[in-house]
């Protein structure tokens, strides 16, 4: 297609905008055998040749191909079983006997044939069950993987520019084929949050040239030029990316009819809407499990637009929207932290405590040699969502926005305001509905009382025998002061006696909101 639009043009295009596997897309080039005779062969990078290469972002896992260790063993088995050379019978065989010295012959010679035995198979693997085309790349894998310590897991280089790593564990495989960048002009990579250890698996060589070097600089770029704010308020990490937690089959998870996540969640982002102060909704970043939870809530009702991690990269759709909320964070998992680490050719595995229980949340570690790729596939993806609000300026030329973090993943170097905020949930035997109701209806937030002439009006609604227990109240009139919504104070003075009651005044009830069997409770203070 592009040969053909150029060719009306006078000059080839200075600018190609595409996506990163059409750096792959091949092209003709006619080449000279020593013989003198000329053939035709496909090289990949038709797109990028004799032009600057600029990657906007790491392609993250578009840059990887993933294969499942049942599709692995299937076909190295599949591969074996058509090729002569190689004397293993399956790809238990081969694990078994690969470094028998008595086959090494036969493997180097396989090795010597590999483009010719290549060109066969990619022609009738189809025919093969479940296998895949990338069958000698496995096998090659298989054959020379060294393991890495700690962790065990096989790394090699295999075939031109890729590199392969299995699990050994569960057979899986990685295999991430660098892109053909030789005939390119030069090579650019942006990136705001990078991680070098992958930019230079990828390109091998690459200088790293920091346009703000310190944090100072990052956060006033963050601050000043895209005009961001960002309010975290969550103390814990929220990983969502399985939305388990909000899966609605689960009775565990419900809480009178409705899922008890869902429901926190909702709660807080009601707590960040009137804390934002405008007519505006927001507009909602999450996973896109957890955004389908969302919705069965009817929360989606309330929000401007919103996109899941997954769909991020490369959009500009929320760059209007002023006022944004990034719920929970998207972690793929240990598995996936310690695959990239693997490609880089590092071992790492997850940190346990002293009984051999792995640490999560915030403690969540991989040791040192790891915190770069647990940061790539968390903290920085995170930030990247955070910084997707507010790019397009307005009509005066101005652009920003202030983000909701609903996560505690932010990278350390991260400017932004504490607001942590507590959504708590009740059943109607905890009798906070009734006290709440009696606070409401029968007085106002300057009304003093006491936790039994809140029992008294409850008797006289429900009954001696249905109203819910002094004691009861009172416990729930003692929370409502630990949240700061009521304040209690004793009677002083001449006669108040050393049994003088509590009195409590609910001065911030306004402030309480709620949402189904939920509530939540507006932070106290402000941190920097």
């Amino acid at each position: 297609m592009l040969d053909e639009i150029e060719k009306g043009n006078a000059e080839p295009y200075d600018v190609i905008i595409g996506n990163y596997l059409h750096s792959f897309t091949p092209y003709p080039e006619t080449i000279q055998k020593s013989d003198g005779e000329k053939i035709t062969i496909q090289k990949p990078g038709r797109y990028h040749k004799d032009r600057y290469i600029v990657f906007d972002e790491f392609p993250g896992e578009d840059a990887v191909q993933k294969i499942g260790g049942e599709i692995v063993q299937e076909s190295i088995t599949a591969y074996l079983q058509t090729e002569p050379d190689l004397p293993f019978k399956n790809y238990a065989d081969l694990n078994e006997r690969k470094d028998n010295p008595e086959v090494q012959s036969e493997i180097s010679k396989w090795r010597s044939s590999q483009g010719k035995n290549g060109a066969e198979w990619s022609s009738r693997f189809n025919s093969r069950g479940n296998a895949v085309a990338e069958a000698p790349l496995l096998t090659e894998l298989a054959l020379s993987a060294k393991p890495l310590p700690v962790n065990r897991y096989g790394r090699a280089e295999v075939g031109r520019d890729t590199v392969g790593v299995m699990n050994g564990g569960n057979g899986s495989v990685w295999l991430l084929t660098r892109p053909p960048v030789t005939n390119a002009r030069g090579v650019i990579a942006l990136d705001g949050t990078p991680t070098l250890e992958l930019w230079d698996l990828l390109l091998p060589g690459i200088e790293h040239h920091p346009v703000l070097p310190t944090d100072d600089e990052r956060n006033e770029y963050v601050r000043d030029q895209l005009g961001l704010r960002f309010i975290r308020t969550s103390a814990y990490v929220k990983p969502y990316a399985s939305g388990g937690e909000f899966d609605p089959d689960k009775p565990s998870n419900q809480i009178h009819g409705m899922n008890e996540a869902t429901v926190r969640d909702v709660l807080a982002f009601k707590w960040m809407i009137g804390s934002h102060g405008s007519d505006a909704p927001p507009s909602l970043i999450s996973t896109k499990a957890v955004n389908e939870a969302y919705e069965r809530a009817g929360f989606l009702d309330e929000v401007d637009q919103y996109e899941h991690y997954n769909n991020l990269i490369g959009t500009n759709a929320l760059g209007r929207s002023r006022f944004g909320i990034v719920s929970g964070c998207n972690y793929p998992g240990d598995e996936v932290v310690k695959m990239w680490a693997a490609l880089c050719g590092v071992g790492v595995e997850a940190v346990t405590n002293d009984d051999g229980e792995r640490l999560s949340g915030r403690n969540l570690s991989f040791g040192t040699a790891g915190e770069p790729f647990l940061h790539a596939v968390r903290e920085n993806v995170v930030l990247q969502a955070a910084m997707r609000f507010g790019r397009q300026p307005d009509e005066g030329g101005n652009r920003g926005a202030t983000v909701f973090v609903h996560t505690s993943a932010l990278p350390e170097w991260v400017e932004y305001d504490d607001r942590l905020i507590s959504p708590k949930l009740w059943v109607n035997s905890d009798g906070l509905t009734d006290v709440l109701r009696i606070l409401r209806e029968y007085g106002d937030e300057t009304t003093e009382w006491t936790a039994r002439e809140v029992h008294e009006v409850l008797e006289t609604i429900h009954g001696e025998e249905d109203a819910i227990c002094v004691e009861t109240v009172r416990r729930n009139l003692n929370d409502l002061c630990e949240d700061g919504i009521a304040t209690r104070q004793k009677r002083t003075g001449k006669g108040s006696g050393r049994g003088r009651p509590w009195r409590y005044t609910p001065e911030n009830l306004s402030e309480l909101i709620e949402f189904g069997p939920g509530y939540v409770v507006p932070p106290r203070e402000t941190a920097i």
